[in-house]
């Protein structure tokens, strides 16, 4: 079933040095599995189509929680009697290094992609599916990869070839349920060809022959955290495939039906306020999602972005030029800004814009200062 239909949409890391730069662009068909209870990109490109061109880009993911994650996990290491000074642990990318420093290492540790010089998680996924990375792992941890896979089934078994009978695995991936209730369009990226709910991600799981230890649920203000702790199961059960629960199905239409109109509400926003410098602070994979799926790029002045590499280039597909704090403060007149970045670090933003005479908005639903806020 589709969900959400987009085409020519540009690649968040496709920025351009010149007006003139090509960009590269995607046909995005966001779809529903009402076999799997899955919510899916339909067209799976491989990771050459998506690698960023530039070797700085890389993402960030909320680590707050991993105090209470690396309890948990010590406490299945020490049932399973996997000694500290002997553990060896793979990180399925960068993203699992902070986590994996709570376990210390003793030279035993494994970084997929760390010595790349373009180390995304596509490239990552690719040699743990492909390549020679060894065996017997004790500590498997994968956070934020497995949204981005190409092939779940092949990377699943790829991870237990190289576990053993003890090996405790930690995943962690987005839950989306949040979004799709609330009617949120900024969750359709590029890069994640899967998107999750509680239930569907452990049904996943499951089906690939996993034994789910604990499942913790982490909230955030845009989309929650999915975070699970499993062994593998040492003999194969076929599992059936649980129907998609009526419930979910009606949000998921809801979702469908109200896209357009929402797409109007916003764009009748930036109408109302063409008289003013619009500026977006947030020059990443959110805000592309969020002016090329509602073509609003003709109405953005600039793009206000704290990454020395971003500075004085241009947004994807679009003439939007990438500025600094320092050259915000610089422009004169009434201004609105629109904060693409996480709702709890508004304040933050706005002490550091520091200007009286701008309006602060937010593009996610979440926040108070939502673009559309009295029409939620």
């Amino acid at each position: 079933m589709l969900l959400l239909k987009k085409n020519n949409f540009p690649l968040s890391t496709d920025f351009k040095k010149t007006k003139s730069s090509r960009c590269r662009k995607l046909d995005l068909k966001l779809k529903l599995d009402l076999k799997f209870n899955l919510i899916y990109l339909e067209n799976y490109w491989n990771y050459k189509r998506i690698k960023p061109k530039f070797n700085w880009i890389k993402y960030f993911e909320p680590e707050d929680h991993l105090g209470i994650i690396k309890n948990k996990i010590k406490k299945y290491l020490l049932k399973e009697n996997i000694s500290k000074k002997k553990l060896r642990t793979l990180c399925c990318s960068y993203k699992d290094i902070s986590l994996s420093k709570y376990f210390g290492d003793c030279g035993l540790n494994k970084i997929i992609g760390k010595n790349l010089k373009y180390a995304g998680v596509e490239i990552c996924q690719k040699i743990i599916s492909d390549e020679n990375i060894g065996k017997n792992y004790d500590l498997i941890l994968a956070r934020h990869i497995i949204e981005h896979v190409f092939n779940l089934k092949k990377f699943f078994k790829s991870l237990k070839k190289v576990a053993n009978n003890r090996s405790i695995f930690f995943f962690e991936v987005p839950d989306i349920e949040k979004l799709i209730v609330n009617k949120d369009y900024n969750l359709i990226w590029e890069d994640h060809l899967s998107y999750f709910t509680n239930e569907s991600f452990k049904n996943l799981l499951i089906k690939e022959n996993f034994q789910i230890l604990k499942s913790i649920k982490i909230r955030q203000p845009f989309e929650d955290l999915i975070c699970i702790i499993a062994k593998k199961k040492q003999k194969h059960s076929n599992i059936p495939n649980k129907p998609i629960t009526s419930k979910f199905k009606k949000q998921c239409l809801n979702f469908k039906k109200s896209f357009y109109l929402r797409k109007k509400k916003i764009k009748n926003f930036f109408l109302s306020n063409n008289n003013k410098k619009i500026f977006i602070f947030g020059a990443g994979h959110l805000t592309n999602t969020f002016i090329h799926l509602n073509q609003i790029d003709n109405y953005i002045s600039f793009i206000i972005d704290e990454n020395y590499y971003k500075i004085g280039i241009y947004f994807p597909n679009s003439n939007i030029k990438i500025i600094h704090i320092k050259d915000f403060k610089k422009i004169k007149g009434n201004k609105i800004c629109i904060i693409g970045a996480n709702p709890l670090n508004e304040n933050k933003i706005i002490k550091k814009l520091d200007d009286k005479k701008c309006k602060f908005y937010s593009m996610f639903l979440n926040s108070k200062r939502y673009i559309l806020a009295n029409d939620k």
